[in-house]
């Protein structure tokens, strides 16, 4: 994982890590991560784990991965 957050892909604001402890029970039980933008509110969706929801917002077009 890595511990550094890139700014937003959509304005280059600061990221926020927040976490939803079930309080969608839509999307199952347990805790779910989400990146956002403090300046813009993009985001990248919700994720079973912090570091799936770092890598996600860090992946950018160009850097070579899927």
């Amino acid at each position: 994982m890595s511990d550094k957050l890139k700014p937003c892909p959509f304005c280059g604001g600061t990221p926020n890590i927040h976490d939803d402890d079930n309080k969608h029970p839509e999307f199952g039980k347990g805790i779910f991560w989400q990146i956002y933008c403090m300046d813009c509110f993009g985001t990248n969706g919700w994720f079973d784990s912090v570091d799936d929801a770092i890598t996600a917002w860090n992946r950018r077009v160009n850097d070579g991965k899927a």
